[in-house]
């Protein structure tokens, strides 16, 4: 490959004149301007301030650091003009020339602070120590380590100064190119610990032919006295710009939380080497691993990092498209590496058309956030917090953010589409669910509309109304086993679906009960005779509409349940007041003596009571004399009252008639359904005993569809009986 004549050739050819001669043979738009990734400033350059002083070398020739005097260690410092942040990250760079000469003001490395500092970089350009005897390992051992321990005097120097410079102290970066490179790379990952524990670093220390070399000091203790207390300021730069440099040793670089790393290097370079190898190919350099091997070393360890290569040998950017190349890719890694996480948006995804909605991301501390919208307007203020109102219009949209830190450093975009709707009628209303004071509505939910629920009383124009978000709503506080009107409509803003109406009857209180009928009850079966029903002769109606009863219920039949022994009506009576009637409703009643009502359902529907309370429970039958419960019963009660099991769970005394140790019944033969059999009874009884058929008649006391001696005999046995007095 071709090679340009370079700074590092003309070195290479002073110093072959040394050697003996047997070596002889051998983006969306930016929030802030896209700044740190345009060239957006003009630059100011305030040249030869002073950073520190340090022993400095008699060159040439080099022979011991004996013959030294303090020299005056300065820097050129490059600001972007007219720019107000305060807070923002430093460059620190190092020229090349092999550790024996150069200058910090090199065009190239001049055209790179420039670039660095028009996009928004404080960066500084060093002197630093040169020389060194190029027949000594250790000489340049110690040459490399002098020119370290300078850059990070001027590295503490400007942080020292950070309110004069505005450089935010948590990022001050170190680079240079060729020697320059070197020296940045053992600033950042060679500790004073690592120093001590490197056998490459003991030529640091005092040494050489009769101890004549110096011990040269900690890595943070020349240059100025910032490193030392009270200061205690860390010359460590925090990144490295590597332009074709190299380091002595890859475990210097040890871990993730090692200083990330930017490398270009020219794979053609023969004087510091992309893999690994003396400096030149001179054996009495020490050996250095170039940029190839430091990336892989990086990557081993997990060390943010990025290897750039070019078809090339020393000093690419002499050549101007590979110039702005590095300055462009170190721009790029240098945004990377402190560019804000992209946010997240919270937020509703659908809006009503006019409505106001707000947006939100995680806050975050010493970060701002740069907000724009499509479709709609921001009326929140201020608009760089981490949440804001948007006023959206008539059409879909989006929203998009930035997060930017105190270095206004930006995030990518995050963008949040938003689709603008109108109300339209809810579809598919239904009840799913209805309860004894309560009702659920669902209907087809639509996404970004809000919804106006009203419910009234069937017939009333007085209507309770809430609103909200979900496509279902349950309505509280209703009264029982009653018809109400039911309408929902949508709404955004103030624009107004038309309403989907509805009607439903809330679910009634049901009491539930027990009872045998004692003429029915066949006791080797354990249960109550059908006869009635397989005679046919039970009726559709319930039969209590006629005196003594003069109920009024509409009950019904359309079919018959196959176990039915007959209708039975149920009474519900004042907890307070047992004299009191509140309800009454007619039911069936089953063979297993359980009652339930006309919607196969356990338990009679109470269409007079709406809350639930305790009441006393009564059951009459059309020729069975009437019990009443011993106390109040809580109704709903969810399980039956059982009147068959003890005389103890009906009012008053011998109410019941006993049919077994555990089997009681409801007395027969009341055929005047007045609650006392007597000859009364027997007497209304007698006309019908020659008579052959006399359907579903109230003398057939045993309900066997006929009326006979047996009717008699259930009288005969129970004449005298007398119900209580609130029930007859």
């Amino acid at each position: 490959m071709k090679q340009r004549f370079t700074l590092e050739v003309l070195i290479y050819l002073v110093f072959m004149a040394f050697l003996p001669a047997q070596l002889l043979l051998g983006q969306q738009g930016s929030c802030t301007n896209n700044r740190y990734k345009a060239e957006i400033f003009t630059v100011n350059r305030t040249e030869n301030i002073p950073y520190g002083n340090a022993p400095a070398l008699v060159y040439p020739p080099y022979v011991s650091e004996n013959t030294t005097f303090n020299k005056q260690l300065v820097l050129d410092l490059y600001l972007p003009n007219a720019d107000t942040l305060t807070k923002r990250p430093a460059i620190v760079m190092a020229f090349g020339g092999a550790f024996l000469l150069g200058w910090k003001q090199q065009p190239q490395l001049v055209d790179f602070c420039n670039a660095m500092a028009r996009r928004g970089y404080v960066v500084a350009a060093i002197d630093y120590r040169l020389g060194f005897n190029l027949a000594n390992t250790q000489s340049a051992v110690r040459a490399v380590y002098r020119a370290a321990q300078d850059l990070k005097a001027a590295i503490r120097y400007l942080k020292h100064n950070a309110a004069v410079y505005g450089i935010d102290t948590n990022y001050v970066y170190a680079g240079g190119n060729s020697a320059g490179g070197i020296s940045a790379i053992h600033a950042a990952y060679v500790s004073e610990v690592e120093r001590a524990a490197n056998p490459l670093m003991a030529a640091t220390y005092t040494g050489g032919l009769f101890n004549a070399w110096p011990n040269l000091g900690c890595t943070e203790c020349s240059g100025n006295n910032l490193g030392q207390a009270p200061f205690n300021i860390s010359g460590t730069p925090d990144l490295v710009i590597n332009l074709w440099g190299a380091i002595a040793d890859l475990n210097f670089i040890q871990s993730p939380t090692d200083a990330p790393i930017i490398s270009f290097h020219g794979l053609g370079d023969n004087i510091v080497l992309p893999d690994g190898g003396a400096p030149f190919s001179y054996p009495l350099f020490p050996t250095l691993y170039g940029s190839v091997a430091i990336a892989q070393r990086c990557n081993n360890v997990g060390v943010l990092n990025e290897l750039h290569t070019f078809d090339f040998g020393h000093e690419v950017w002499i050549l101007p498209d590979e110039a702005l190349y590095i300055q462009e890719k170190t721009a790029d890694f240098l945004y990377d590496y402190l560019k804000p996480a992209t946010p997240q948006i919270s937020g509703p995804a659908i809006v009503c058309a006019g409505s106001m909605a707000t947006y939100s991301v995680s806050p975050h501390i010493n970060h701002t956030f740069c907000w724009q919208v499509q479709g709609g307007v921001i009326i929140s203020s201020p608009q760089n917090t981490h949440t804001i109102t948007v006023q959206w219009g008539n059409t879909s949209g989006s929203v998009s953010v930035r997060k930017l830190n105190r270095n206004l450093y930006e995030s990518d975009a995050a963008t949040y589409n938003v689709s603008v709707t109108a109300p339209v009628m809810p579809q598919n209303l239904l009840n799913t669910v209805l309860g004894v004071n309560s009702a659920t509505m669902f209907w087809q939910g639509m996404a970004g509309v809000q919804y106006e629920v009203s419910y009234a009383l069937a017939g009333s124009d007085e209507w309770t109304t809430l609103t909200t978000t979900l496509s279902s709503a349950t309505i509280q506080n209703l009264v029982a086993c009653t018809r109400y009107e039911f309408r929902v409509r949508s709404f955004c803003g103030s624009a107004f679906s038309e309403y989907n109406t509805l009607s439903f009857t809330t679910a009634c209180l049901r009491a539930k009960v027990q009872l045998y009928l004692e003429g029915a009850f066949n006791l080797a079966a354990g249960s109550m005779n059908t006869a009635l029903l397989s005679a046919g002769q039970i009726p559709a109606a319930q039969p209590f509409n006629t005196a003594p009863w003069n109920y009024e219920g509409a009950e019904f039949l359309n079919e018959f349940p196959a176990d039915m022994v007959d209708w039975v009506l149920i009474e519900t009576r004042s907890a307070a007041d047992f004299t009191l009637v509140t309800d009454r409703s007619a039911g069936i009643l089953l063979s297993n003596g359980f009652v339930w009502g006309l919607d196969g359902q356990e338990g009679v529907p109470l269409r007079n009571t709406p809350n639930a309370a305790p009441y006393y429970i009564v059951v009459k039958h059309r020729n069975h004399a009437p019990i009443m419960s011993k106390v109040p019963i809580p109704i709903p009660n969810p399980f039956a009252h059982n009147f068959t099991a003890n005389p103890g769970q009906v009012y008053g005394v011998n109410q019941l008639m006993q049919l077994s140790d555990v089997v009681f019944a409801m007395p027969a033969a009341d055929y005047e359904q007045n609650g006392i059999i007597n000859f009364a009874d027997f007497n209304a009884l007698q006309p019908f005993l020659s008579q052959t058929a006399q359907p579903y008649s109230a003398y057939d006391g045993n309900l066997d569809g006929v009326v006979n001696l047996q009717d008699f005999d259930l009288f005969a046995k129970n004449a005298g009986h007398i119900t209580i007095t609130p029930i007859r």
